[in-house]
């Protein structure tokens, strides 16, 4: 089929230029040199498609590479934001607990007081000045509780 294809083409190329006496003049030689020139091209048009196929798919897979390290630095990231969420939150906790415990201390202190109160009688102004420290305790507590 292909040789076919060949001898047409060549034959319409020669019938142009080699004539003698009227008639054509088909060589062998001149034929298998156009037929080798054809084969050529058509083997340089097939490697060109190939180079083409293959810089397509260089540059799909350079794509799908770069699209895989993007995805892998935003987990990293929202892996980092996690565990510095986690860090704060323990922080928050570990604040709150120690604010509890001053909050118990000072409830404990002004119980104390009162015991101290029914046996021996004390200034005013001391139990007033506890009350207040403790209420001040309690009022913080109570606003960083509301805050979070």
């Amino acid at each position: 089929m292909l040789d076919n294809i060949i001898l047409i083409i060549t034959d319409k190329l020669l019938t142009r230029y080699f004539k003698v006496n009227g008639e054509h003049v088909f060589d062998d030689v001149i034929a298998t040199l156009v037929t080798i020139i054809i084969i050529i091209i058509i083997i340089i048009i097939i490697i060109i498609i190939i180079i083409i196929i293959i810089i397509i798919i260089i540059i799909i897979i350079i794509i799908i590479i770069i699209i895989i390290i993007i995805i892998i630095i935003i987990i990293i990231i929202i892996i980092i934001i996690t565990i510095i969420i986690i860090i704060i939150i323990i922080i928050i906790i570990i604040i709150l607990l120690l604010l509890l415990f001053i909050f118990f201390f000072f409830i404990i202190i002004i119980i104390i007081i009162f015991i101290i109160k029914k046996i021996i009688i004390i200034d005013n102004i001391t139990i007033f000045s506890f009350t207040r420290i403790s209420s001040l305790v309690i009022n913080t507590v109570i606003a960083i509780t509301i805050i979070i």
